[in-house]
């Protein structure tokens, strides 16, 4: 279905002032109370919200135990293995850590690295060393240091911190080698693609990441996806690979046939994959257009296609 029939208005970020973007981040707290005013009553559209099956799914497969596929592919190791089993691009590994205490001294392992605890989200815990330097936090750390900051720890995420972590190839833009890789989230139901997502981290607390929405084509997206992310209205170079990662999302969700948010790199040796996600954002901040738009995409159970 078309995200436009849930919410009158133009597209977002297609030929908007960059000043006329702030003006409507800065209102976005009145535009998000005026829009669920507004909403209509869920039990209306005839379907189930999309934040409301995340929310389903979750208790199934967390609390009651469900069996579900996504177990199979659930930490970042997992998917991996997942993926390099079906002749994707993975980033390389160097190495595997029941804690962080195992982590070597920085001079064994390669002088560019990624270090992430394997059942992480949110980005917590998540170090992009360069020499020394950190491209996340944009500051040099030692291996003690480093070890220091990730168990003072507090935030979302902090519970994978304790566990077993893993060190990997750091990738770089496909347009700017000096640069850590976007993340490329694209939003699978089973093997159809909703909505690219890509996030930049900006170095402020807020806001935390600059977020740009396409569709599978590259088309700006339509409307606001989450009231805490707001589109930018920049342009952003296409991936000149971009159909090699469609075809890599589609394939790896496909296989699962659920809904899944597959994450990959746009990076300087091509698309690589990063990790699944099943409950993106818990399914909190969706817009009510968003949040309706991507309920009618969900059709099994689980969010897959029909068999």
């Amino acid at each position: 279905m078309d995200p436009n029939q849930f919410s009158a208005g133009p597209p977002i970020g297609n030929g908007w002032k960059e000043w006329f973007s702030e003006v409507k981040r800065v209102a976005m707290p009145l535009r998000r109370a005026i829009a669920e005013a507004l909403a209509p009553d869920p039990s209306t559209l005839g379907y189930p919200r999309f934040s409301d099956r995340i929310k389903d799914r979750k208790h199934r497969w967390q609390v009651e135990k469900q069996p579900n596929p996504y177990t199979a592919v659930s930490s970042k190791t997992d998917g991996t293995a997942f993926m390099r089993a079906l002749g994707h691009s993975v980033p390389e590994t160097y190495g595997i850590y029941t804690s962080l205490d195992e982590l070597p001294r920085f001079e064994s392992l390669p002088k560019a690295f990624a270090l992430k605890p394997i059942k992480g989200w949110s980005n917590a815990g998540v170090f992009l060393m360069r020499d020394g330097f950190d491209l996340m936090r944009k500051r040099p750390f030692t291996r003690e240091e480093l070890i220091q900051t990730a168990k003072s720890y507090a935030g979302q995420g902090a519970q994978a911190i304790g566990g077993a972590w893993v060190a990997e190839e750091l990738l770089f833009n496909f347009d700017d080698p000096t640069s850590a890789a976007l993340d490329y989230k694209f939003l699978c139901f089973g093997p159809d693609i909703a909505v690219i997502t890509v996030h930049k981290l900006t170095g402020l607390k807020t806001p935390k990441f600059r977020v740009w929405l396409r569709d599978r084509d590259w088309k700006p997206l339509s409307c606001q996806l989450q009231w805490n992310r707001h589109p930018d209205p920049s342009m952003l170079t296409k991936p000149p690979f971009l159909d090699e990662m469609v075809n890599m999302a589609a394939d790896a969700a496909g296989r699962l046939n659920i809904f899944v948010r597959v994450d990959m790199f746009a990076s300087h040796r091509g698309p690589v994959f990063c990790e699944f996600t099943a409950y993106p954002t818990n399914g909190l901040y969706f817009t009510p257009r968003a949040d309706a738009w991507l309920g009618s995409l969900w059709k099994t159970q689980d969010g897959g296609i029909d068999p």
